[in-house]
C-alpha cells in the first residue's frame, strides 16, 4: 500500500496532476506449485466518453 501510494504520488508530481479520490485494492493469492498466478492492473484517470454507443453493440 506504500508503494503504490508512493507511485501514484510520483507519477501525479511529475506530471503535474492532482489525483483526487484516489482507490486502490490489494488482493494476494498463494503461489501453488507448478501452477501460474495472474495480475490484472488498472489505472483510470478522469472523465471520457464511451467509444460505442448502444446502438453499435
Amino acid at each position: 500500500r506504500t508503494r503504490i501510494r508512493s507511485g501514484l504520488d510520483a507519477g501525479g508530481d511529475l506530471r503535474d496532476w492532482d489525483l483526487p479520490d484516489r482507490e486502490f485494492h490489494v488482493e494476494s493469492a498463494a503461489a501453488e506449485p507448478n501452477r501460474y498466478t495472474t495480475a490484472v492492473v488498472i489505472a483510470a484517470y478522469g472523465e471520457s466518453e464511451p467509444i460505442l454507443s448502444a446502438t453499435d453493440e
